[in-house]
């Protein structure tokens, strides 16, 4: 028996050549090695202090960053959906195609992500906080007695880096990580809570690394003079956005957020409380009129 269609061994080819050309993009704009293309020329001003911090070494680096974002959750969906597969005696021709549709949407969703995280950065071109450091722009020759400084010369000898200054909006690895992240802690919720209710606590717990994770990797951005707290704050939200949208487009999971709403319990607001203690009301007092009605009846009747 085959394992997978015609159709589908076309589907998989077609989604591994569109993420190949899709990483291969990002990767060329996130490591600065297409350097025809330049980054959106901003001035700046001299006295900008903002612009003023020292260069430092990464401390979580792209491929540290990449690790991070990707090992965690794809260790998770494979042994959720093992789980899964034991508990409810599955095919494992369902097994593959679940953790190939998870996991596949992570890898997909984060490379799209950071292409447009890294295209977002060429045209907006906001300098990095050790701008100064980098470039190091000749301030004797440039006229720094102007408000604003657009016409400068970076003295600076390693290309890559100059240009690398000049992208800092939006953090890409605070918005890899918060695509990643976000993406597992949905899949928690749908995926594990739903089938094992008795991990209520769990769950809520391994969301709160998730969420830390994140955020660490954000302020590490911050703690390394490598981005500005907005550039960190819209990555984080730039992520986010993407990971909600590409978890929506998986049937599964907008079938378990349907379910869960479906199979929630409201009864516990104060609304439906006040809502059912005014139909019980009603429903004694409609009680007592039938029956006083009957008894009247019975009495006059010979």
């Amino acid at each position: 028996m085959a394992i997978m269609s015609r159709t589908g061994v076309v589907q998989v080819i077609t989604d591994v050549i569109v993420f190949i050309a899709v990483v291969t993009f990002a990767l060329l704009f996130s490591f600065n090695k297409l350097t025809v293309i330049q980054p959106y020329m901003r001035g700046f001003f001299c006295d900008d202090q903002n612009l003023m911090y020292p260069y430092r070494e990464e401390s979580i680096s792209t491929i540290m960053a990449t690790i991070l974002s990707t090992v965690p959750p794809t260790v998770i969906i494979i042994f959720t959906e093992a789980m899964l597969l034991k508990k409810y005696s599955q095919k494992r021709k369902t097994f593959m195609k679940n953790c190939y549709s998870m996991i596949g949407g992570l890898c997909m969703g984060l490379s799209m992500c950071v292409l447009f995280i890294e295209i977002v950065k060429m045209f907006v071109g906001r300098l990095r906080p050790h701008f100064f450091a980098v470039c190091q722009p000749n301030f004797t020759a440039t006229n720094c007695s102007r408000t604003f400084v657009t016409s400068y010369t970076c003295q600076g000898k390693h290309l890559e880096s100059v240009l690398d200054a000049k992208k800092s909006f939006p953090s890409g690895h605070s918005g890899a990580a918060w695509y990643s992240m976000t993406y597992l802690i949905i899949y928690i919720q749908i995926r594990v809570r739903r089938h094992w209710p008795m991990l209520r606590v769990a769950c809520p717990m391994l969301q709160l690394v998730a969420i830390c994770l994140a955020a660490y990797i954000s302020i590490s951005r911050l703690q390394d003079y490598k981005h500005h707290s907005g550039d960190v704050i819209g990555g984080g939200i730039i992520g986010t956005i993407f990971s909600v949208i590409v978890m929506y487009q998986n049937s599964k999971i907008r079938q378990g957020f349907r379910q869960h709403y479906d199979e929630a319990n409201f009864s516990e607001t104060m609304d439906t409380i006040i809502c059912k203690e005014l139909q019980q009301a009603n429903h004694i007092s409609t009680e007592k009129t039938e029956s006083n009605g009957q008894a009247g009846y019975w009495r006059e009747a010979p």
